[in-house]
């Protein structure tokens, strides 16, 4: 059966619900045109806010929370071989110390992942009588551990971004079963060719199973518009508010620009939020012009940004896989200061904005800015139509899911 008019099975953290995940929205489209029925599995049980979806999109929401006697139990799988394979894993191919961290991790991702599994099983019950069914994980995580152990030949994808990626960013410096993911699924889907080399080498996948699937976003510009001199300079950011973005790092960098008119915008929210509040008061209360807008919308961003015409967009984050935040500054031809960690560096170049230090000092931030805004206008230029040339050469959604769908998901 031609799998392009059977089911996928989209399993998410948050989407279609909340703020979370919005880059999934410019996907979507191209998965309705593939397949005859998407079924969205959520972990989001309570939020009342839901993005528009076609009439094929069904939503199951599922409560992935283990309560503590399912907790305590998944020390039974002590006596398991999926659990002792991982241990030896750990220890000789990834060579990291084995901690009670590490164990308890492993069993309760094995008792979420076979939840997972059991759930999904019954939803393969349900639509693959007739129809060919795909298994989508949106995150390499414990919902990809289910798909992972869910029997049958059925296709089951997996992508694989930042956060889920590197062991490093994890506290305990290590990511659950990981080989088992890579070996029983047919694709890893990463973000970036430095996701790439990381899951083959890292996680010794084998090379055979792994593609690099560029995310990607919309543009809502057809061509750049030139911009002109104005007494203030514009500057944005938007990500959530973690420790993982630094946007402290951002503030600092701003108490250091002499001599220019600034106004900064900040779109994202998050626990931090109250936090970096009145951080920024502190240092930049009548300094310059700021604003933090907590959650936006998706296309609330872009419209600002078509409203305030920012000069500069700016990350400064210790980990990441590739922004979409980044891509989407691009699609509106707005050049960006970012540091060089994770995949940063195949987006951000000189020539397109500036790529700094892994961790820059607020010195280094504040100069590269007040370094373009002395550029002439037509310098300007050169930066902004190579902004979105490098989005409409390597991060355009139409190109990226198009492939990705057609290529990876459906044949």
């Amino acid at each position: 059966m031609d799998s392009s008019k059977g089911v996928i099975v989209l399993i998410t953290e948050q989407y279609p619900f909340g703020y979370m995940e919005s880059f999934i929205e410019s996907e979507i489209p191209y998965l309705e045109k593939n397949y005859k029925k998407i079924v969205i599995v959520t972990g989001d049980v309570s939020s009342e806010k839901q993005r528009k979806l076609s009439n094929n999109v069904e939503i199951v929401r599922q409560d992935r929370e283990l309560g503590w006697v399912s907790k305590l139990l998944s020390i039974r799988h002590v006596f398991g071989t999926v659990f002792w394979k991982e241990m030896v894993k750990v220890k000789d191919d990834y060579g990291i110390g084995i901690t009670l961290g590490i164990i308890k991790t492993a069993l309760i991702s094995l008792s979420q992942g076979l939840k997972n599994a059991k759930m999904y099983g019954e939803l393969k019950s349900k639509y693959s009588e007739n129809e060919d069914i795909t298994f989508y994980s949106y995150w390499s995580n414990d919902s990809a551990i289910g798909i992972s152990l869910l029997s049958g030949n059925d296709r089951k994808i997996v992508r694989v971004h930042g956060s889920d990626l590197y062991f490093e960013q994890s506290e305990i410096r290590y990511l659950p079963y990981r080989s088992l993911i890579g070996n029983n699924i047919d694709l890893l889907c990463v973000i970036s060719a430095t996701g790439y080399d990381y899951v083959v080498n890292r996680w010794k996948t084998d090379p055979n199973k792994v593609r690099i699937a560029r995310l990607g976003v919309e543009s809502s510009i057809s061509k750049l518009t030139t911009k002109k001199n104005r007494e203030e300079m514009v500057l944005v950011s938007c990500s959530n508010i973690l420790p993982v973005k630094r946007l402290e790092l951002v503030v600092d960098g701003l108490t250091e620009i002499k001599g220019l008119k600034i106004r900064w915008v900040h779109c994202g929210g998050g626990k931090g939020f109250e936090s970096l509040k009145k951080y920024a008061f502190d240092k930049l209360e009548g300094l310059i012009e700021y604003e933090l807008k907590g959650f936006m919308a998706n296309s609330d961003v872009v419209e600002m940004y078509n409203e305030i015409n920012p000069d500069l967009f700016i990350n400064v984050s210790s980990s990441e896989g590739i922004p979409v935040s980044i891509m989407e500054a691009m699609s509106l031809g707005i050049p960006c200061v970012a540091t060089a960690v994770g995949g940063t560096p195949e987006i951000v170049n000189c020539n397109n904005g500036f790529l700094l230090e892994k961790n820059p000092s607020p010195k280094d931030i504040a100069g590269v800015i007040m370094t373009y805004e002395k550029l002439l206008i037509n310098e300007k230029e050169v930066f902004q139509r190579a902004a979105w040339n490098t989005w409409n050469s390597d991060f355009n959604a139409e190109k990226n899911y198009t492939l990705f769908t057609e290529e990876m998901l459906v044949k």
